[in-house]
């Protein structure tokens, strides 16, 4: 069950990095990612470090949720920077749900595949 949250988590915090990279071009072009936005998430990030290490010192289980924590984290901080540079969704139907709600985009792609990611560790 933890290494499922570890699993979760992780996939988040991947499908965000991609996202917020350009792939798949939902939100801006492919590209290099603007320096002064990594600087600001980049030291965020390294709050895996401490968490993996507490699970190899400690070595209960439920430490890898922590993991997971900090992965859904990070994501969670990519999606308020894209969402605060105004982004719109591209190549998406113009629905009233995508209009009302740019960032459900983010969220399918994110939550969705890690979701099924987690679900495939589960089977």
């Amino acid at each position: 069950m933890f290494v499922t949250a570890l699993m979760f988590g992780m996939m988040v915090l991947i499908l965000s990095l991609q996202l917020w990279g350009g792939f798949p071009p939902i939100y801006r072009p492919s590209g290099k990612l603007p320096a002064a936005e990594i600087r600001r998430l980049l030291p965020h990030l390294f709050l895996i470090f401490p968490a993996m290490a507490a699970f190899v010192v400690f070595e209960r289980p439920i430490l890898l949720a922590l993991m997971g924590a900090v992965g859904l984290w990070g994501g969670w901080r990519i999606r308020r920077i894209i969402s605060k540079a105004g982004a719109a969704p591209r190549f998406v139907p113009r629905w009233p749900i995508f209009t009302l709600h740019p960032m459900l985009v983010f969220d399918l792609w994110t939550l969705g595949g890690a979701a099924a990611f987690a679900a495939l560790r589960l089977i």
